[in-house]
């Protein structure tokens, strides 16, 4: 009995602590977890390049996959050798375009990555890689985060990269980058960012084939083809982004003919290297591509219109240069003739006024030339000397 009221005492007690919590008091241990910040939150973005105005089309196709996987997102997109136009394409469907940052080349400009310390952890995606499929559970690994290479399994493929900025690693893969275009790096010496990158990480975490999977027909040996064979049949249950490795990339394989000249389009026309096992997959990116395209041509068309429009040359503008020389010119006579016109008048009063018996000369006619007057006789000018003298009487 003694024990029983010991816990019910206990009990009691337990009760009165959350109802004190309940209204804000409670013990110190419960006041001090009260006063606990909430962690905060994350930020992660997706991230792609864009190096010519040739693979703006690919990031367009990429936000719109992207939307239709996933309600809340930032793309980030560095963007080298496009356009002002094109730029304010990409932000107005909702990027962060960024383009002020050195050009390190197409392969390398990726480094620029470790930089962008506004963001947690980005998840990088070459402009041919396509989502099919929500990818928010990438953002549950930690450190660098790769797919082993399709045809070479012990490296990673630097396509589809998961990276946590740091000042630091940009400036030693910067000083590697630089080592290996001289050649004086050991190993990676292919000239490409892959090489470099597996060479800065030789201890990566390894995500599963569904983050990248590999478009890819190069090789025909049997281990190529077992390994392919894996993947094609893994594709259609686990992909989740597919990847334009070492196939003809979309501007090669799908040309945008004109509207007027489209027919239903053929899966086998259009993937003639891909199983069929993947046309379900490529259809919709496909369609996005064309549509795409269609958009980004009417936009910039529309651009081009609006900016003659607004540097359109007035009519002055407009006439030949041989014509406006020649007005330049009649209304420089003009201006003489009529400065000479003023001279004369003003001789003609100043001798007047010395009482002079010159005879004041006529207007010039300017139809008739300077020098003549009315009947066509030549104008005497007296010298002032003369004007000055007495005259003989009678």
């Amino acid at each position: 009995q003694q024990q029983q009221r010991q816990q019910h005492s206990l009990g009691g007690q337990e009760s009165a602590n959350n109802i004190a919590n309940s209204n804000g008091g409670g013990t110190a241990e419960s006041s001090q977890a009260g006063h606990m910040h909430t962690p905060r939150k994350e930020r992660h973005a997706f991230a792609t390049t864009v190096s010519g105005a040739k693979y703006v089309p690919y990031v367009l196709v990429q936000y719109d996959l992207l939307q239709q996987y996933h309600e809340a997102f930032e793309f980030v997109v560095l963007a080298f050798q496009v356009s002002a136009g094109d730029k304010a394409l990409l932000e107005s469907r909702g990027m962060v375009v960024v383009t002020d940052l050195p050009d390190l080349t197409f392969h390398f400009n990726k480094i620029h990555l470790w930089n962008m310390t506004a963001y947690d952890k980005l998840f990088y995606l070459d402009a041919d890689a396509f989502p099919v499929a929500n990818l928010e559970d990438v953002f549950r690994y930690e450190g660098f985060a790769a797919v082993g290479d399709v045809l070479y399994p012990s490296e990673f493929n630097a396509g589809i990269i998961l990276v946590t900025p740091d000042p630091a690693v940009a400036e030693d893969l910067l000083r590697r980058m630089q080592e290996q275009a001289r050649g004086q790096l050991a190993q990676g010496g292919d000239g490409f960012d892959q090489s470099l990158f597996n060479v800065y990480f030789p201890r990566w975490t390894p995500l599963p084939i569904a983050y990248n999977f590999h478009m890819s027909t190069v090789g025909d040996t049997a281990f190529f083809q077992q390994r392919m064979a894996y993947y094609t049949r893994r594709a259609a249950q686990d992909a989740k982004l597919l990847h334009f490795y070492w196939l003809k990339k979309p501007h090669d394989m799908w040309p945008v003919t004109p509207l007027a000249e489209r027919v239903a389009p053929d899966p086998k026309a259009i993937f003639p290297e891909v199983p069929e096992s993947m046309h379900s997959f490529l259809m919709p990116i496909y369609e996005l591509w064309l549509q795409e395209n269609d958009w980004l041509a009417a936009q910039r068309a529309w651009a081009d219109r609006d900016k003659q429009q607004r540097i359109k040359p007035t009519p002055t503008q407009q006439r030949p240069e041989s014509q406006r020389q020649q007005q330049q010119g009649q209304q420089q006579g003009q201006q003489q003739g009529q400065q000479k016109l003023n001279q004369q008048g003003q001789q003609n009063r100043n001798q007047q006024l010395r009482g002079g018996d010159a005879r004041v000369a006529e207007p010039v006619n300017l139809a008739q030339g300077p020098g003549r007057g009315k009947d066509d006789q030549e104008i005497v000018w007296y010298d002032e000397e003369e004007v000055e003298k007495p005259r003989p009487e009678g």
